[in-house]
């Protein structure tokens, strides 16, 4: 019996931007079991889009927890701040016993298959990617919004739905909030992105602004199937365009005395491309 893992990550560069490796960097595989690095088979990387990478170790003997180490050379020790891993799996090879010509085919399976990875990366749009989300997002960030995070693109209008199913009144609650933050123990004041279902945007990077039309968070459905629809004007999301990352989010809401999270997960924001909004 043999086993597949895999990882995708995001590489940052120190002014938050997505960013490739200007050389090949260093990927030590260890198992979490033992503790050793995993000498064979020997892990591989590739480039699927911009700072974003799947790191990969093949046909390994033991189930077991693998831990990534992603190295950069020397050249970009001094500008790559932050390697996160977006996801990872571990899939079973069921039968060792393939002949020649099946492990020829399927090794070609595989490669269609990351090319496919590349080409959705370049190309993905909402009518290509059936996400809840109206921003063009990269295979990684639409596995992303499925499993419930948000994926914002700089200089693009933002807009996604968070669907619920809690049983309180939400349209009864006296706020609404969504915080999108760096660091959560900072404070609402001090979020990338600050909205409140009646005040509208009203923190940007980290500061006051002045245009809470630019923002919104509607509530609308009935106990058990409620519906949060956020959106960023482009305007707003341009004056973040150089903050890319992954952050944390929260959607929270008050009820009377009680004040409950709604909805909380990742917020994942990359770079637009064309920077005109107008």
């Amino acid at each position: 019996m043999a086993y597949n893992y895999s990882a995708y990550l995001a590489v940052n560069q120190k002014d938050g931007r997505f960013v490739n490796f200007s050389e090949a960097p260093t990927v030590t595989a260890i198992d979490g079991i033992s503790e050793a690095v995993i000498v064979t088979p020997t892990p591989t990387i590739v480039n699927l889009s911009t700072g974003v990478y799947k790191v990969k170790l093949a046909a390994y003997a033991d189930l077991t927890d693998v831990l990534w180490k992603v190295e950069p050379a020397a050249a970009d020790q001094a500008e790559i701040i932050d390697i996160a891993t977006l996801n990872s799996k571990v899939e079973q090879v069921i039968d060792e016993r393939i002949d020649v010509a099946t492990s020829t085919r399927l090794a070609s399976d595989d490669a269609r298959l990351d090319n496919l990875d590349a080409t959705i990366s370049s190309r993905a749009t909402p009518a290509d990617v059936t996400v809840s989300a109206s921003v063009s997002i990269t295979p990684a960030q639409a596995a992303a919004v499925s499993s419930g995070e948000l994926a914002l693109r700089s200089y693009s209008t933002f807009s996604q739905a968070v669907t619920s199913t809690s049983l309180d009144d939400l349209s009864t609650a006296s706020s609404v909030w969504l915080a999108i933050k760096r660091n959560t123990a900072k404070a609402d004041a001090d979020s990338l992105i600050f909205i409140e279902e009646t005040a509208g945007l009203t923190v940007l990077d980290g500061a006051a602004y002045a245009t809470p039309l630019n923002g919104s968070l509607t509530v609308s459905g009935s106990a058990g199937d409620w519906t949060v629809t956020l959106k960023v004007e482009a305007a707003a999301m341009a004056a973040i365009g150089l903050r890319v990352g992954s952050y944390d989010a929260e959607i929270k809401y008050k009820l009377g005395n009680d004040v409950k999270v709604l909805w909380s997960g990742a917020a994942i924001l990359s770079d637009g491309v064309v920077r005109a909004i107008a």
